[in-house]
C-alpha cells in the first residue's frame, strides 16, 4: 500500500495515521470461530481447565451420587436424590453427552415433566434443584465449563396456605389419642413439633421429666429394607404447660 503522496507506507504508519493522510484500506476479515471454540478459549483465559470426557449425563449422575452425595448427606436425602435422578432425569437426558448438554434440553425436560408426565410443580422444582446441584459439582470437578441450569427458567410452584390445627382441634385430638397405644408419640408430635424420626429416635438420656424438656439428638430413618439410627444437630424442645399435664397411658 502507498500513502496519499504515492510513497510506500512505512511499517510505522498506523491505520489511524494513514487515514489522516487520506489513505483508504480494507481491514482483513475476521476468522470465524465455532461457539464451542470461543467458550473453550474464554474458559482458558479465565483459568478454567476442562478435561475432555465421553461421560454422558446418566453416568455422571451415578458418579455424583456415589462420590458427592452418599458419603456426605443423610441416607434419606441420598435416597430422595437417587429416586429423582432415576425416575425423572436419566430417562430423558441420561444419554446426552455431559459436555454437550444444552439449556434447551434441560428446559424441554421440565416441559415434559409438566405436560406429559404430569409431575407436580413441587416435583419439577426438586428435579431442577438436584440437577443444578449435580452440574454445579461438575463445574468444580472441571468436567464442564458452565452449569446449564443457570440458563433455564426455573419451574415455579404456587404457594399453598398452611393449614394448622386450632386449639379446639388439638383438644379433640388428644382426647381421641388417650386410648391409643402410641399416645405418647401423638402428644410429643403435636406439642413439640418434632418429626416422627426424631420422636422414634429418642432415648431416655434425651428426656428430662423434671424440667419437662427434651433434647433432640438422634433420629430414626426408614430406608425401606432397613432402619438406620442417625445423629442430628442438637435441639431442645420444651413441653408446654398443657402438654405436661397430659399423662400418657402406657
Amino acid at each position: 500500500e502507498r500513502t496519499a503522496s504515492g510513497a510506500p507506507r512505512q511499517p510505522s504508519d498506523t491505520p489511524k495515521q494513514a487515514n489522516a493522510a487520506g489513505a483508504r484500506y480494507t481491514a482483513p476479515p475476521r476468522p470465524k470461530f465455532s461457539k464451542k471454540l470461543v467458550r473453550a478459549q474464554s474458559a482458558q483465559l479465565a483459568g478454567v481447565r476442562v478435561e475432555p470426557t465421553r461421560m454422558n449425563v446418566a453416568k455422571y449422575l451415578d458418579h455424583w451420587l456415589a462420590t458427592a452425595v452418599k458419603p456426605t448427606l443423610r441416607a434419606k436425602t441420598y435416597l430422595r436424590y437417587e429416586g429423582i435422578v432415576r425416575l425423572h432425569i436419566k430417562p430423558h437426558i441420561g444419554g446426552v453427552s455431559l459436555q454437550q448438554l444444552q439449556p434447551s434440553q434441560v428446559q424441554a425436560l421440565y416441559s415434559h415433566l409438566d405436560q406429559v408426565a404430569g409431575a407436580s410443580p413441587r416435583s419439577r422444582q426438586q428435579v431442577h434443584a438436584v440437577l443444578r446441584c449435580a452440574l454445579e459439582q461438575a463445574v468444580k470437578w472441571e468436567y464442564v465449563i458452565r452449569n446449564v441450569c443457570e440458563a433455564v427458567t426455573k419451574p415455579l410452584a404456587p404457594r399453598k396456605e398452611m393449614r394448622v390445627l386450632t386449639a379446639e382441634n388439638v383438644g379433640h385430638f388428644l382426647e381421641a389419642a388417650k386410648d391409643d397405644r402410641y399416645q405418647a408419640v401423638w402428644v410429643l408430635a403435636i406439642m413439640t413439633g418434632m418429626r416422627l424420626g426424631e420422636i422414634l429416635g429418642l432415648q431416655w438420656q434425651d428426656v428430662d421429666l423434671n424440667d419437662a424438656a427434651i433434647s433432640v439428638r438422634h433420629t430414626l430413618v426408614d430406608l425401606g429394607d432397613e432402619v438406620e439410627h442417625g445423629l442430628t444437630e442438637p435441639e431442645f424442645r420444651r413441653l408446654s404447660n398443657s402438654a405436661s399435664e397430659v399423662e400418657p397411658e402406657f
